[in-house]
């Protein structure tokens, strides 16, 4: 028997949150590689309008879309009464039952649904710093998530550290957290490029920090650039390369704060800041990297780490809950609330860092990643199972 598992798009995914993309993305790879054709896996584009990454389009086996409704028709009036009296969507599940969806992946859940639904929650940042939202969006969050426990089958987390602030957050249920640590796909291609063609492409010099942050502003990168101006003192050569989203929606001037900083600190020369990359650009470049740096706040995983880890690259991380939990090999961790922390570890990871490829870590995670991916896709499947368990 073939299972149908349906992927509703991530709020958000895509240009302006390149994880959520790629955390589909690295699913869907991994539900392959362990199951081959018995799953099919069916891209689901979500009513709140974000649509369907270029980057996923490809790993799908079809694509389903909802129809729109014409206002007050009377396809809409039944829809719409059976949602007032009974709480549920009759036709966006109807049309996915036609299309062959036994379970249904997605993020916040905006609607009843008579499928098992399995939610993926990132992370209870506005919680903890409610500082960075406007008080609407806290009150949304609030809302949407508890709505999501309540009406989720199970709620998909990245680690322990997210699943403690979920019970915390929803304790009637708690019980519904299932942890499931995304493993990142690389793909073979990466391996027969010199990473330092990216050089060329970007203009770079030959030893360069890595920073693949978007630039949020809980992501920090006022102190990484506080430690790159100590560093730069002792070592010249320092270059530090950021890419990413520039844009914050919380914050429209953070980026132009970002730029003034350095250009008071007198860092212009000494960071590259790209933008949005390819991502086989983002593995050249960690590649390439002396090591990669992520200075963040708060994390509910750390996407950064776990591609690091994936391709055998050194790591200077803040020393978060959701960092430790992956347990790269060699990584390095600091306060990221202290400066003067970070300075002391990037200066001397500068001097016995070299650029280019660590062939020994390298070839260890090329050796251990499908076993990993595997494992990943069996993870996701003994979740499904909890809820959906036919004869497969």
């Amino acid at each position: 028997m073939t299972m149908g598992i349906g992927f509703e798009t991530l709020r958000g995914s895509g240009a302006h949150w390149r994880a959520g993309a790629v955390y589909h993305s690295d699913l869907l790879h991994a539900l392959r590689l362990a199951y081959g054709d018995r799953v099919r896996l069916l891209l689901v584009e979500a009513q709140h309008g974000t649509p369907i990454p270029d980057e996923v389009k490809s790993l799908g086996d079809a694509v389903i879309s909802y129809p729109t409704l014409k206002r007050f028709s009377s396809t809409w009036a039944i829809n719409h009464a059976r949602h007032q009296a009974l709480g549920q969507d009759l036709l966006p599940d109807r049309i996915l039952k036609q299309q062959g969806v036994n379970i249904l992946v997605c993020g916040v859940l905006e609607r009843h649904t008579s499928l098992p639904a399995l939610a993926y929650l990132a992370d209870f940042q506005h919680v903890f710093l409610p500082e960075l939202f406007e008080p609407n969006e806290v009150a949304w969050r609030n809302a949407a998530y508890h709505k999501t426990a309540e009406r989720a089958t199970r709620i998909l987390v990245t680690g322990e550290a997210v699943a403690r602030d979920y019970r915390a957050f929803a304790p009637e249920y708690a019980d519904k957290a299932r942890v499931l640590q995304p493993v990142s796909h690389v793909p073979e291609s990466i391996y027969a490029r010199d990473p330092r063609q990216v050089l060329g492409t970007y203009t770079l010099p030959d030893k360069f920090v890595y920073l693949p942050n978007q630039f949020w502003q809980h992501k920090n990168h006022a102190l990484a650039f506080e430690a790159l101006r100590e560093v730069k003192k002792a070592h010249r050569d320092v270059f530090l390369v950021c890419t990413g989203n520039p844009g914050d929606s919380r914050n429209a001037g953070y980026f132009s704060q970002m730029l003034q900083l350095l250009s008071k600190w007198g860092l212009r020369d000494h960071v590259a800041l790209l933008g949005s990359v390819p991502r086989e650009d983002v593995f050249a470049l960690i590649r390439q990297a002396a090591f990669v740096l992520n200075p963040s706040r708060f994390e509910g995983f750390g996407l950064s780490l776990a591609e690091a880890r994936a391709v055998g690259k050194r790591v200077l991380v803040s020393d978060l809950p959701a960092h430790r939990e992956q347990e790269v090999p060699g990584a390095t961790y600091f306060d990221p609330n202290r400066a003067s922390q970070l300075t002391e570890a990037f200066s001397a990871l500068w001097e016995i860092t070299k650029p280019g490829p660590d062939y020994a870590l390298e070839t260890q995670a090329r050796q251990a990643q499908p076993l990993r991916q595997r494992a990943y896709g069996e993870k996701m499947m003994q979740v499904i199972r909890e809820v959906y368990n036919p004869d497969f």
